[in-house]
């Protein structure tokens, strides 16, 4: 449980934490409701919006998930695209936007369980 546990966990800090605030910090891109002058379905700050933030750390989520349960993992999958999808129509995030966060997050998740999270891993025998 421990190995699961901390996969998703550094999945999610790695892609939100650092990756997503380390573009965010060199690349600022206007959210869709500042640029078109709409008005969001919810109050939400100007921060720039590119790479979505909640994208990367819900596909992060869902691919930890998805390798050990399949089933479970194909439906937070499915659940982080419909999250991705409504945050374009709810105007604070462009498409580009969910794609590089979905992206981030699923590479983090690779990266985390390939490289780091090791069966032989010192994290592992803590």
């Amino acid at each position: 449980r421990f190995y699961y546990f901390s996969l998703a966990s550094l999945s999610i800090i790695l892609s939100r934490g650092l990756i997503t605030e380390i573009i965010r910090f060199f690349y600022s891109r206007p959210r869709p409701f500042s640029v078109l002058g709409i008005e969001p379905l919810f109050n939400y700050s100007t921060v720039g919006s590119f790479p979505s933030g909640h994208a990367a750390a819900f596909f992060a989520l869902a691919l930890a998930i998805y390798f050990f349960n399949k089933k479970a993992g194909l439906w937070f999958l499915g659940l982080a695209l419909l999250m991705g999808i409504a945050r374009v129509f709810a105007g604070v995030h462009w498409p580009l936007d969910i794609l590089a966060g979905a992206l981030i997050g699923l590479a983090s998740a690779f990266i985390v369980k390939n490289f780091i999270l090791k069966k032989n891993s010192p994290l592992i025998s803590v």
